[in-house]
């Protein structure tokens, strides 16, 4: 759960439009334009369960796992070219 918290908020982190220079300006100052500039980032987190047994979702049937075998890992890729922010983020996971 704390996990999923995480993930979320590190999404909503990365998708923000707001920017550490977008603070308060004086109206009676001009300003020069800034150049655009196109900005990328990626991140993976690892949200593997800690403690098992865990409900595995996304079959007709109820079934728990005992051990994980493969990494279980959110993988997100921000991208911003100065005007619009775009965030994906894949998830290895059925259900969240």
């Amino acid at each position: 759960m704390t996990r999923t918290i995480s993930i979320a908020l590190l999404v909503l982190l990365l998708s923000s439009r707001a920017r550490p220079e977008d603070g308060p300006t004086d109206q009676g100052a001009t300003m020069s334009p800034e150049p655009k500039q196109f900005r990328a980032g990626a991140c993976s987190v690892d949200i593997a369960p800690v403690t098992f047994p865990v409900l595995v979702n996304g079959g007709f049937l109820q079934n728990r796992a005992t051990k994980l075998v493969d990494p279980v890992r959110a993988k997100s890729l921000v991208l911003d070219d100065g005007s619009t922010r775009l965030a994906i983020v894949v998830v290895d996971s059925c259900m969240m």
